[in-house]
């Protein structure tokens, strides 16, 4: 089949080509339709309850993560000064003014309440602002003294604050985020280093919008860095222009018509399936550069060294290339497609979105090697490269023949420093920490990082968990709900990461106190419908409750602390609410971004590691048929499972966060590592055939596929490898285990394979001499 499919190609070279450019531009067209989404939202999983709860959430409150933070802090004296609350009344009216922003939230148009002999009056803080020296502290003190304000505003010690703006538009679409957070920053920097203020700005929004803008231009500078560097090994090792151009079409073309048929299925670029840009051209280039290595070894059989090759010898040669590396190409190719397509199993849509597409790009990069490299090879010119002969192997064959003599050699010490390697990273990833915060995508050197982190330790917090509360008109002006809601509250303020809560019951009972002095929720419903008319005026109470009491919200603002953090504060949060919250004909329901980010996210790493194993089990069975051997199966588990635990124990010893993202690159390196592993079977099969002994057998067919792994290796290291300049830490930990992962996977190659195939192999009867 693979003959007469280089025979047709050979024969009708222009045709070829035009339904290779056909298929190519039309899938490709479809990368019009793509764009960018780099929000939480992909972590959110349509089959959990939290999702539907989210959904009912956000349609009657809105977004819970469109909101931008302007943080001050005033380096020559508090906030809380006649110039400084001027200065910053004036910032938040210009924010105001934004037509995007639909609230603004600040020290100057917060109100607080206070009591006279006769009532409860409601004021704007600004307003209340005494200009007397004495009064001016008293009513300092009084305003650090107020937990709705500090440290939700303000910070204790009165040195920082917060403008917090609710965007009008949707939080997730980053082509509109990206020049409203532009606008927002332009409009804050006249008031920048004025009174002794110093801005930044922090919140989900800006962080989006950094992070997606500084990882697309990372994407677009380290993949031309990493391609120029490419192209000089790849004719540093080929030695010719022709390997350079055929692997980079071969690299190029498959990612375009992936790319093209997310496009056209509606999908966008996110923060999972962004490492098919750089994985994708990498494993294409792989096996195109066994089908070159091939093509130029059958080609030194057909015409003498040095000879420009004709058209009747390219097409001789890429018949006998396909016929040897066909079934073995598409053998890698089956066991890639189908290690990512059991990412389909998962729980997680994100998961099995990025399992299809990724077994979808194999298929294209496995249909380039065999379309596209020929028509390539066809089009270009190329020299037939000088023999090696067994008194000159080149450079890359002599090392790697030594390397493989030597194991076999030594079968027992290659085992247990195999062995003795496995014990020492399987202890190094223990240390690995499986984390991943929603907040900390940017470096921590990013100044919106920065801010983002003082807003959490120092103020409010930066992620928003809701109770939504409903029931029957007038269910919040019950006694007994408001009660339960503030006795939650209490509770939920005691947990550590939790920064400040705000609520219904929070203003009643504050209400109450400065009325009564009894800072605590009335038991008479008539006590409580008053305190809520006179404070129907207040700045926070129409973001919390309905008009008709049957709907209202509690706000809790935490520290982002991470999905593993989160879990436990959720249990802790559960808990209370099973405590307090279990009330008739009233619902109380959790959510939240964090609730339901990070809830998936956890998912995520779960689905991972059963992914990973299924992964494992596929490969093994797919080799055990095709090889018709379990031994060979199980023999190259090893080869393709060590490197995958030395990656992981890198990561430990280095210290690297590993987040979903990241370990999505060890379902990408085991295919990676398996098609090298095929790729050195077969050659180990056809050499066999030519009834030589099984040490020379696996010494030629390892030195001879083993040039070709090298360069794959290379090209891979370097392709993935430059990620590790990126500012983002799981992008470097995502390079730094690809990296290790492929370059433990040759060396595994070149000693522990070779072991292993000894093993397993019936002993010479008779010494075969070639």
């Amino acid at each position: 089949m693979f003959e007469k499919l280089a025979d047709s190609i050979s024969s009708h070279r222009l045709r070829w080509t035009l339904i290779v450019a056909v298929i190519t531009l039309g899938l490709g067209s479809g990368m019009r339709h793509l764009s960018p989404d780099m929000t939480f939202t992909a972590f959110f999983s349509g089959d959990d309850p939290a999702k539907a709860v989210m959904d009912r959430f956000k349609d009657y409150w809105g977004a819970d993560d469109g909101t931008l933070i302007v943080l001050i802090e005033r380096t020559n004296g508090m906030v809380l000064e006649p110039q400084a609350l001027e200065h910053l009344a004036k910032l938040s009216d210009a924010i105001g003014e934004l037509e995007f922003v639909e609230s603004v939230t600040a020290l100057t148009t917060m109100d607080r309440m206070r009591s006279d002999e006769t009532s409860l009056i409601v004021e704007n803080i600004y307003d209340t602002m005494p200009m007397d020296a004495d009064a001016l502290r008293a009513w300092q003190e009084a305003i650090l003294d107020d937990t709705t304000i500090v440290p939700s505003i303000l910070s204790r010690d009165g040195m920082l604050t917060a403008v917090m703006a609710k965007i009008a538009v949707p939080a997730d679409d980053i082509q509109t985020l990206i020049p409203l957070v532009d606008s927002f920053r332009e409009t804050i920097a006249p008031f920048d280093n004025a009174v002794g203020f110093s801005l930044s700005t922090a919140g989900i929004p800006a962080i989006r919008k950094d992070f997606s803008e500084a990882f697309f231009r990372d994407q677009a500078v380290f993949g031309f860095v990493g391609g120029l560097l490419v192209l000089v090994v790849l004719f540093k090792l080929l030695h010719s222009v022709q390997g350079i151009v055929v692997t980079g079409f071969a690299a190029t073309v498959p990612l375009i018509m992936l790319l093209g048929l997310m496009g056209f299925d509606g999908s966008t670029i996110d923060v999972v399936n962004q490492c098919l840009i750089t994985v994708l051209p990498a494993i294409a280039a792989a096996d195109a550069i066994h089908l070159i290595s091939r093509f130029h070894e059958e080609a030194r059989q057909l015409a003498p060294a040095g000879q420009r090759m004709d058209a009747a010898t390219k097409a001789q040669a890429l018949r006998r290339s396909l016929k040897h590396l066909g079934r073995a190409c598409f053998l890698t190719s089956l066991t890639t497609a189908v290690g990512f397509a059991s990412l389909y199993f998962a729980e997680m849509p994100i998961l099995r979105q990025f399992g299809l597409y990724a077994a979808a790009g194999v298929c294209f990069a496995y249909l380039s090697v065999l379309c596209l490299v020929p028509l390539v090879l066809h089009w270009t010119r190329g020299n037939v490269e000088k023999a090696n002969t067994e008194d000159n192997k080149s450079a890359t064959e002599f090392w790697i023949s030594r390397v493989v003599a030597a194991s076999i050699a030594r079968p027992g010490l290659s085992v247990c420093l195999a062995v003795l390697i496995a014990l020492m990273f399987g202890y190094f990833s223990t240390w690995v920490k499986v984390n991943n915060h929603l907040s900390q995508t940017l470096n921590d050197e990013h100044p919106t990082s920065i801010a983002s982190k003082v807003v959490d330790q120092k103020m409010g917090g930066i992620l928003q968990s809701a109770i939504d509360i409903s029931g029957p008109p007038g269910t919040l002006k019950r006694p007994d709900v408001l009660q339960a809601l503030d006795r939650f509250l209490e509770g939920a303020k005691d947990i550590e990461d939790i920064r400040a809560v705000s609520s219904p019951a929070t203003l009643i009972r504050e209400a109450h106190g400065k009325l009564t002095g009894k800072v605590s929720i009335p038991d008479d419903p008539n006590a409580i419908a008053q305190l809520f008319l006179l404070i129907e005026n207040h700045s926070e109470i129409e973001n919390m409750l309905s008009l008709d009491y049957t709907r209202g919200r509690a706000v809790l603002t935490s520290e982002d602390i991470g999905a593993l953090g989160f879990e436990e504060t959720e249990a802790k949060l559960r808990a209370l609410m099973a405590e307090h919250l279990a009330l008739d004909n009233v619902t109380f329901e959790l959510t939240g971004t964090p609730v339901v980010a990070y809830r998936g996210i956890n998912r995520v790493t779960e689905d991972l590691r059963g992914s990973l194993l299924f992964a494992f089990l596929v490969v093994a069975t797919v080799i055990a048929i095709v090889f018709r051997s379990v031994r060979i199966a199980l023999v190259s588990l090893v080869p393709n499972g060590l490197p995958l635990l030395v990656g992981y124990g890198t990561l430990g010893l280095l210290d690297y966060r590993l987040d979903p993202t990241a370990a999505l690159i060890f379902t990408v390196g085991l295919g990676i590592a398996v098609d090298d592993t095929i790729h050195l079977l077969a050659r180990f099969r056809e050499v066999q055939s030519q009834k030589v002994g099984v040490d020379e057998a696996i010494i030629e067919s390892v030195s001879k596929s083993g040039r070709a792994i090298l360069v794959t290796t290379i090209v891979l290291v370097i392709g993935i490898g430059t990620n590790l300049l990126s500012a983002f830490s799981p992008i470097q930990a995502m390079a730094l285990a690809g990296v290790t992962i492929i370059s433990a996977a040759f060396v595994c190659d070149i000693t522990v394979l070779p072991v292993l195939l000894k093993f397993i192999s019936p002993r010479d009867s008779a010494t075969h001499k070639a």
